[in-house]
């Protein structure tokens, strides 16, 4: 879960870029600072409760730098929308 809070939080910010309305974009970061501050707040109570919880880092930038010489290569929003499904996809697994 904290995987698809966090690729929401990285995935937004690359939108707003995109949106040109500016009560849309106020809005999305104020929703991106929301779930900035629930993840930490979600963190703290799994170290307080002695659950091994960490960010992973974000694999956008490893794969933009692995890819910058190739003609079709992803923007940032392709791969983070890619690796929430991932984590969609992984989360119907579980029972």
């Amino acid at each position: 879960m904290t995987d698809m809070v966090g690729a929401l939080v990285r995935i937004i910010p690359l939108v707003i870029d995109k949106i040109e309305d500016p009560k849309l974009k106020d809005a999305l970061g104020r929703t991106v600072g929301i779930l900035n501050k629930g993840l930490e707040k979600v963190l703290k109570i799994c170290a307080f409760l002695g659950i091994k919880v960490h960010r992973r880092p974000n694999g956008a930038i490893g794969e933009i730098v692995k890819n910058r010489f190739k003609k079709n290569k992803k923007d940032f929003l392709e791969y983070e929308i890619a690796e929430l499904n991932k984590s969609l996809d992984d989360l119907e697994k579980v029972d």
